[in-house]
């Protein structure tokens, strides 16, 4: 019978939908990418993460999850400061989906030969081993509702910015982001 033909329809239409929301995000973030030439900014890091912070405390007080900072003020690094802070803005949120009521994520800034590190941790659900290696593709996602794209966009961001990030993660105990960026060149010569 023919009747299955409308559901089918309506989510085909749902999930084309979803795609184009998903693509469309892409380009403006491509876009935007390209024209501005905002990768010569210097960027505090520590700041950046006090104002994804700062954006996101509200949402961890009412999940009751907590956010401890070990800024360790690293030297400037050079970039967007916008595409640096919607990777964190990520990193925390995923966090905090990965975790339960008490959770708490650990923040913490450094310099380490030439490279500004920023690691952040959580206690949450983990992600299985099968899993982890194709974190950073696109569409992949082990939440309902996401797109999969987080990090995906994340990890463009950070090699844009000629940086690193790297991923370990054990089921039940939580999750390690590091994230390397090179120290802007200004700075070589104070950090040397």
């Amino acid at each position: 019978g023919n009747n299955v033909d409308a559901k089918t329809i309506e989510m085909t239409l749902e999930s084309v939908e979803r795609i184009s929301r998903i693509v469309s995000r892409l380009l403006e973030f491509t876009v935007k990418r390209s024209s501005d030439d905002i990768d010569h900014q210097l960027i505090d890091i520590d700041h950046i993460i006090q104002a994804v912070v700062a954006l996101v405390s509200k949402s961890f007080e009412h999940q009751k999850k907590e956010i401890v900072l070990k800024l360790g003020h690293p030297p400037m690094i050079s970039g967007s400061r916008d595409g640096i802070e919607q990777v964190f803005l990520n990193l925390l949120l995923n966090a905090s989906q990965a975790m339960k009521e008490g959770g708490r994520v650990i923040v913490q800034t450094s310099y380490n030969e030439g490279n500004v590190v920023i690691k952040v941790g959580d206690n949450g659900h983990g992600i299985p081993q099968d899993l982890i290696e194709n974190i950073f593709e696109p569409f992949m996602t082990t939440k309902e509702d996401g797109s999969g794209l987080g990090l995906f966009v994340s990890y463009g961001i950070i090699q844009n910015h000629n940086g690193h990030i790297e991923v370990e993660s054990y089921v039940n105990k939580g999750t390690l982001f590091t994230v390397r960026l090179p120290v802007a060149d200004t700075q070589r010569a104070n950090t040397k």
